[in-house]
């Protein structure tokens, strides 16, 4: 599911289809698809609607959307409006050779399940990091100023020895009154 493997398997489909003149693509790494408030997914939908992309291609639809309601809504009405085909690789999606596709009750299940998966997820990896805390464990990506992630224990804090002057010194002006 690598963005670079993703994009091997878009442009090996455009390569392969003579109906594509140009394609470009929407990247939102680090972003989830459980919402639209994507940069790369709002620049697409803009140019849509600008009549500059007449057509999405996507591996499967998870990548375009993990959101059953507002996905479904992009499908059957705001891609339509803009005569914009949908095409789904993996899924057997495609507006154009078959309209309905996007409506086929398979499509619905499967959006629905990357909702459901997405979610599920979401409240495992919250459960975990709150039995992390629990334990005392650091769990935040950065240590703050003054620490340093401890290389034999990524949950362990230790103090950072070139900020530690640094620190002693905010101390020391603070204790003085500045």
């Amino acid at each position: 599911d690598s963005v670079v493997n993703q994009k091997k398997l878009l442009n090996y489909y455009v390569e392969n289809h003579e109906e594509f003149l140009s394609s470009s693509f929407f990247i939102d790494e680090n972003y989830t698809g459980t919402n639209f408030d994507r940069p790369g997914f709002q620049r697409m939908i803009k140019d849509v609607k600008n009549g500059d992309i007449n057509c999405i291609i996507v591996k499967d639809l998870s990548r375009f959307a993990r959101e059953y309601i507002g996905a479904g809504n992009y499908l059957e009405n705001v891609l339509p409006k803009y005569n914009c085909r949908f095409i789904s690789i993996l899924d057997d999606v495609d507006t154009k050779t078959n309209p309905d596709s996007v409506t086929d009750l398979m499509v619905r299940i499967k959006s629905l399940l990357h909702d459901y998966n997405s979610q599920r997820i979401s409240i495992n990896v919250r459960a975990t990091k709150d039995a992390q805390r629990k334990e005392g464990k650091y769990i935040s990506p950065f240590a703050p100023f003054g620490y340093k992630k401890d290389p034999d224990n990524k949950h362990k804090l230790i103090i950072d020895e070139t900020a530690r002057p640094i620190i002693e010194n905010i101390y020391d002006w603070y204790l003085s009154g500045m």
